[in-house]
């Protein structure tokens, strides 16, 4: 069964809107987009109260066996974390942040796979 909030204002601005993930006030969902061809897209930001959707990254689309983002808020909920494939970094998968805000993407820690920020923003639990 497909995992989804919806209002009557709130549309999908990717196709194939994939891994929700609310902000730690509940006031928005983070969730990536995967393209038609299977690629790893990029991450959008949904406010719950105006359905207004934005898109935080500008990536370039990855071919990968794993496709699974999973954006993640940090505790304060001002930035996304998201797991990323690319060869470029010698290792498949790297951990990035966006603010919520939108810009360039920052890599947070190299060969790392579904980053979790502890509670208090001090620990990343993340598979290797």
């Amino acid at each position: 069964m497909p995992c989804r909030a919806e209002s009557a204002k709130t549309a999908a601005a990717a196709s194939d809107p994939l891994a929700p993930q609310f902000s730690p006030d509940g006031s928005q969902i983070a969730y990536q987009a995967m393209d038609r061809g299977g690629w790893v897209s990029d991450i959008f930001l949904v406010d719950i109260a105006t359905g207004e959707t934005t898109r935080l990254t500008h990536l370039e689309p990855v071919d990968s066996g794993l496709w699974f983002m999973g954006p993640t808020f940090s505790p304060d909920g001002r930035t996304v974390f998201f797991t990323l494939p690319d060869n470029s970094l010698n290792e498949p998968w790297a951990l990035w942040s966006v603010p919520v805000s939108g810009g360039e993407p920052r890599l947070v820690l190299r060969d790392a796979i579904g980053g979790r920020l502890s509670p208090d923003g001090r620990m990343i639990a993340f598979f290797k």
